[in-house]
């Protein structure tokens, strides 16, 4: 009788111990993935400080409006259509009436359509068609509404990783 017990008590522990290893392996993989996924934040997070973009030299005509956007930062900004602009502004002199407009990026907009493209980078001798730090782009949005003369603009464009440059304008013929 005192054999059984030994036996019994032995299997037990194997079991224990087991189990106690399939836990183990478990956490691993789950404290890896973990790992993983605050690094990524944590380069995201590092991207995002490295970005900085101005916006300038916002000019209006009809429906047209040009601008430049540098890249005042240190990354390189690689995916325009990940880009998005928020265009507002006083419909009339009279009231206060805002209005507000999201322009997605189109590398050939289609005409009348409300989007943002750019016309040219300056200079892009390092990467042709990526806005490298240093360098400015030249872009034109198109709005469906006629802006009006002497009213007051807001631009922002946001870049793939969440930071933004902004800068207000007057509306002019």
């Amino acid at each position: 009788m005192g054999f059984g017990t030994v036996v019994a008590t032995g299997i037990s522990i194997i079991l224990l111990l087991l189990t106690a290893y399939v836990l183990l392996v478990g956490f691993s993989g789950a404290i890896d993935a973990m790992t993983y996924s605050i690094k990524e934040v944590q380069n995201m997070k590092n991207d995002q400080l490295k970005t900085e973009v101005e916006l300038t030299n916002i000019v209006t005509s009809g429906h047209n409006i040009t601008f430049e956007l540098k890249n005042s930062g240190n990354i390189r900004i690689t995916n325009f259509t990940m880009m998005d602009m928020i265009l507002t502004f006083n419909r009339t002199l009279e009231d206060d009436t805002k209005t507000t407009y999201w322009l997605p990026y189109r590398s050939v907009p289609a005409v009348e359509e409300n989007a943002w493209t750019e016309t040219s980078i300056y200079p892009d001798m390092i990467n042709p068609g990526m806005l490298d730090p240093g360098e400015t782009l030249y872009g034109r949005a198109y709005i469906n509404d006629e802006l009006w003369p002497g009213s007051l603009g807001w631009m922002s464009i946001t870049t793939q990783n969440g930071v933004s440059g902004s800068s207000y304008f007057n509306v002019t013929m």
